[in-house]
């Protein structure tokens, strides 16, 4: 008796010495800056990835996710001033609730569109309009913030920070989260979307306020299939369509340059947890102002996203780490030569439970669970139980095999299948949102289709060439039908299926079990990209504050090589207009020692000269020409870094005809350095696809204010490609930055 008492003694001072050595393992682990490099391109393509993502993107059922109703999102597309004004007075005709419009208007521009805007604008009721926040001070606060034109701003009832938090990894920007409110000095502001859905209820807001404090998760409710959207082709067609924003949320923002359902620019466009490819992400997939209508909708319907407490999840892990040790314990006596495998199946098998687990909780009931002391405990008990058990040479040979073995691919997997039952939907079904001629049959007479139309089972769809249409059942499904032709409704509605998560689960790790060669640059064959401006971004946008101000307005910048033909032909129109036209921004940073400047100029055989001045008017060098072509090098006319120069193009003879005043600021040796570095990173991860390259690499500069080689990247890319979508590109760039006279 005395005997088996000692053993048992023994063998709980054996398993407490095991689970005290795992989670200290855990804890000097997780406190080792890890370098991951070798693990690249793995790293970079996982950098950005959550296991929740897979319950969003390839486990969620959408019937679980009722559309809201309540908001309408109406795509402004590339509407002029004037075009944005008409807009809205037809909105504001039939009354809704708010109108939040997710757009800057910086500066003045044509005065007869910013006129027709300003009236627009005063006469609608509740309206919210957008700030920025900029400049982020260490102790958690903002310097200051931008605003619209202040004839414009001060119209706004409300305005709210449209900055969103986005990740700062290279080229991902993925959305998980949202901040209600943050500092500016002494001054809360509140974000875009929580001012927008304080003015439709103060008080809903205010509870979720109450029991949610600080940055909170985005509780997605869905991309443009979930709510109302409008686009601006429709409401020009069709003023009566806009009825359905009575009583409303109404949000302007853009969604393309024509809502096709799906994202197909860059512009205003960000990735989020639903995207489909969840690891290494493609192209982003949500529009700004649909994340805007997703946190709004969560604000005042108390959606949100719990987590599980650490007490908790160190409960857990304590109580399977014991059974572990129990198991190992029993099989390394009775079963040897099966050890090893065991011990695989362990890790693996209860790595897959804890993921599975970790999806599950966070689809059925929006909890989120923190798995890495569980995964981590998990794959360390092996080799703890042999370290404590074993000599120090057959440590070394299993944990060789442990680490070979972790990334095996196992049939383990194929246990986890569970087949579910399809039931279709056999349910009234409401127009969410529709592109294109569509067309209803009932009792056999077409009736005009129209947002929020209800068709019932015995009704048929008419869609023409290139038309598509979103439906809901009444039960929350929904469906995208793009079929050209004639289709019932029950056929259509059928296509919105439901599935358990559990059968979701398994089948998507069969099926990534299985497959070995899976098709990673299937998205390049399908990626339409025009290339655009980021609205708000959380990273600060430049390190040369004396060219803060200056840079409220940008221009688009590019030399005689990098003009579009269609795009010169306009430029040599303008001329008749003005005496010198110059190609190039009006305001930019620069890279590089040599700045290239172009001109155009109706009356031949001039010479001239481009004048540098610093910003107290003194000339800082001069540089002659006989063409309308001149080289700047930098070093040689002794241009320093970091300053701004104000420069123009003068007749060298005297003559009173000169260009407008144009601004350059080359940027500091460490910021060229960092810039030049993510050019050089980004022709490497595009090696294969240069073209796609010098699209990525203009929407890099672009962003960070380097408008002259912005512009040369688009023009690379499209005679690169030799391709419609690229050549667009180009050409929105200009309009955009209004470059053209």
């Amino acid at each position: 008796m005395a005997h088996n008492h000692l053993r048992w003694w023994q063998r709980l001072r054996d398993r407490i010495l095991m689970i005290a050595a795992v989670f200290g393992a855990v804890a000097g682990i997780s406190s080792i800056p890890l370098s991951l490099d070798f693990l690249n391109p793995i790293a970079r393509a996982i950098a950005d990835f959550d296991i929740t993502d897979l319950a969003q993107s390839q486990f969620r059922d959408d019937s679980d996710f009722p559309p809201d109703t309540t908001i309408v999102i109406v795509n402004i597309g590339n509407l002029d001033r004037g075009g944005i004004a008409h807009l809205l007075q037809t909105i504001v005709a039939f009354h809704p609730r708010v109108v939040g419009i997710d757009a800057f208007f910086r500066h003045d521009k044509e005065p007869l569109g910013d006129s027709v805007l300003e009236d627009a604008l005063r006469q609608t009721p509740n309206l919210v309009l957008p700030c920025e926040l900029l400049d982020p001070n260490d102790d958690g606060t903002f310097d200051s913030i931008a605003t619209s034109h202040l004839r414009f701003h001060r119209l706004a009832q409300r305005a709210g920070f449209a900055n969103v938090i986005t990740s700062t990894e290279r080229s991902f920007r993925t959305v998980r989260y949202f901040s209600p409110h943050e500092q500016v000095a002494a001054i809360t502001i509140p974000s875009f979307p929580l001012a927008v859905a304080a003015t439709f209820d103060s008080a809903q807001v205010a509870a979720f306020l109450a029991d949610h404090d600080g940055v909170q998760e985005i509780a997605y409710l869905g991309n443009t299939d979930k709510f109302y959207v409008l686009d601006w082709s429709q409401l020009s067609a069709d003023p009566a369509a806009a009825q359905i924003v009575h009583d409303k949320i109404v949000l302007l923002g853009y969604l393309g340059p024509q809502f096709t359902g799906t994202v197909t620019t860059l512009e205003d466009a960000f990735f989020t947890p639903l995207n489909d490819h969840y690891v290494g992400r493609s192209f982003p997939d949500m529009y700004g102002a649909v994340i805007h209508a997703n946190i709004i909708s969560q604000l005042l319907n108390h959606r949100s996203i719990h987590q599980v407490g650490q007490p908790i999840i160190l409960a857990v892990a304590v109580l399977l780490c014991w059974c572990n040790i129990g198991l190992l314990s029993s099989w390394h006596r009775k079963l040897p030569l099966l050890y090893d495998g065991l011990a695989l199946v362990m890790v693996v098998g209860q790595s897959l439970v804890v993921l599975f687990l970790t999806v599950y909780l966070y689809h059925q009931f929006t909890l989120r669970m923190p798995t890495t002391v569980l995964l981590m405990s998990v794959a360390l008990t092996p080799t703890i139980h042999e370290l404590y058990t074993q000599s120090l040479v057959p440590l070394l040979r299993a944990v060789v095999e442990h680490i070979l073995g972790l990334f095996r691919r196992t049939p383990v997997a194929g246990i986890l299948l569970i087949l579910a039952p399809l039931q279709l939907a056999a349910q009234d079904a409401t127009i969410l949102n529709m592109r294109g001629t569509l067309r209803v049959i009932r009792n056999g007479a077409e009736v005009p289709a129209s947002v929020g139309m209800v068709l019932s089972l015995s009704d048929q769809l008419q869609l023409q060439s290139g038309s598509a249409v979103t439906l809901v059942t009444s039960d929350g499904r929904s469906v995208r039908w793009t079929k050209t032709g004639t289709t019932r409704i029950h056929t259509a509605i059928a296509k919105a299926q439901r599935s358990a998560i559990a059968a979701k689960f398994a089948q998507y790790v069969f099926k990534e079990a299985t497959s070995s060669n899976p098709d990673d640059d299937n998205y390049r064959r399908t990626m339409k990209v025009t290339g655009a401006v980021e609205r708000a971004v959380t990273e600060r946008r430049g390190n040369l504050d004396a060219l803060e101000d200056v840079l409220q307005t940008t221009g688009i910048g590019l030399t005689t090589t990098a003009v579009d033909p269609s795009m010169r032909n306009l430029i040599e129109a303008a001329i008749s207009e003005r005496t010198i036209v110059v190609a190039f921004p009006h305001t930019t940073y620069h890279a590089g020692d040599t700045l290239q400047i172009a001109w155009f100029r109706s009356k031949a055989g001039t010479t001239y000269r481009v004048v540098f001045r610093r910003s107290d008017g003194s000339v800082a060098a001069e540089l002659s020409a006989s063409d309308t072509i001149a080289v700047a090098v930098r070093s040689r006319l002794g241009l320093e870094r970091g300053i701004p120069y104000y420069w123009r193009i003068e007749e060298r003879d005297g003559g009173e005809v000169r260009s407008q005043e144009y601004c350059v600021a080359w940027l500091r040796a460490e910021d060229e350095q960092r810039v030049l570095a993510d050019l050089r990173q980004i022709e490497r991860d595009m090696a294969d696809d240069p073209a796609l390259a010098e699209q990525l690499k203009a929407r890099y500069l672009e962003d960070a204010g380097l408008h002259a080689l912005a512009a040369m990247s688009y023009s690379r890319s499209a005679q690169q490609c030799n391709c419609s979508e690229y050549r667009r590109a180009l050409v929105e760039y200009l309009r955009r930055y209004s470059y053209l006279p």
